[in-house]
């Protein structure tokens, strides 16, 4: 008998598993969680995504209507772009101000079409630029 005993003890020493076993139900609920965090995760990158895709929208939007109103693309850094009704305020108030200051639309668009650079003054010839523009085929 103590054979039997030892046999089956023996026995049990092999299948014995050191781990915890788990039931099919917590396995499900074990996965359930994680494909539930993974589910939260993903949606939150989501959402996280398609704000920066409408914050990249209106500064679209801005851009081109600053554009249309003539003003320069530098005042899109100061102008709130957050929303539709933030964005069409931000441009009556610089509307406004530019009023103020007597400032016209047309003065804008004028200076839009003025030239950036002057030609050379007649002058001032110097035998350097000669060179160049000799070199440069331009005489």
């Amino acid at each position: 008998m103590d054979d039997n005993n030892n046999v089956a003890t023996e026995g049990n020493k092999g299948n014995n598993t050191d781990g915890k076993s788990f039931s099919q139900e917590d396995v499900n609920r074990i996965v359930g969680e994680r494909l539930a965090k993974e589910k939260a995760k993903t949606t939150q990158e989501l959402a996280e995504r398609e704000k920066q895709l409408e914050q990249k929208e209106l500064e679209f939007k801005a851009k081109s209507m600053l554009a249309e109103k003539g003003y320069s693309g530098e005042l899109l850094e100061a102008i709130r772009c957050g929303s539709d009704e933030e964005l069409t305020k931000s441009l009556e108030i610089i509307d406004r101000v530019l009023e103020q200051r007597g400032l016209s639309k047309a003065d804008i668009e004028m200076d839009k079409t003025r030239p950036r650079f002057t030609a050379p003054l007649k002058g001032r010839k110097s035998q350097e630029d000669d060179s160049i523009r000799k070199a440069m085929n331009l005489r």
